[in-house]
């Protein structure tokens, strides 16, 4: 769908996408995180999601399995908006260097600081208790994807990919010697 849509307009997949993120960027100016998503990251996903209708794959979840009883989709609207993050925004971003193009640069800064945070996992869950405690107001600063992915940067970098480094963390000492609030 992606590269029939591109081709129709007589274009790479890519100019096509950073192409709609320029003709988008007025809407960028002044966008905060919120519930609903910004319009402009909607329509990405949506470049992105392919419907299972009419598709063996949309009511089959093997080669042996019986039809589902509803129609799934091929790539979701979850799978989509991860594309966005990890394959959109950073291709942008590198375009943007190569042509020397900062208004898109910024975009793609913009859209990646409005992406809502993706499904928790262990790292993520462990590390928003660690730094904030069970305190609901401080859980809710964890609104972006942007946020989340800080979350890995700490859990990488300060506890070397491991919970059993907690009594070498270098959090826990700033916070005995009093340079972080204790949560």
């Amino acid at each position: 769908m992606l590269l029939a849509r591109a081709m129709e307009r007589g274009k790479q997949p890519l100019a096509d996408l950073t192409d709609h993120i320029r003709q988008g960027m007025a809407s960028l100016e002044g966008a905060a995180p919120a519930r609903r998503k910004h319009p402009l990251l909607v329509e990405l996903i949506g470049w992105f999601r392919v419907g299972g209708e009419g598709h063996f794959w949309g009511n089959h979840y093997s080669f042996t399995a019986k039809p589902a009883a509803r129609v799934m989709d091929l790539i979701g609207e979850g799978t989509a908006l991860s594309l966005v993050l990890n394959a959109l925004l950073p291709a942008t971003l590198l375009v943007a260097r190569r042509e020397g193009d900062d208004a898109l640069a910024e975009a793609a800064h913009r859209l990646f600081g409005l992406v809502p945070p993706l499904q928790p996992n262990h790292i993520t869950e462990f590390m928003t208790r660690r730094l904030f405690g069970e305190d609901e107001k401080s859980i809710k600063l964890i609104n972006t994807e942007r946020r989340r992915q800080a979350l890995f940067q700490i859990f990488y970098h300060c506890c070397q990919g491991e919970e059993r480094h907690c009594d070498t963390c270098y959090y826990l000492e700033c916070q005995a010697r009093g340079e972080v609030k204790k949560t």
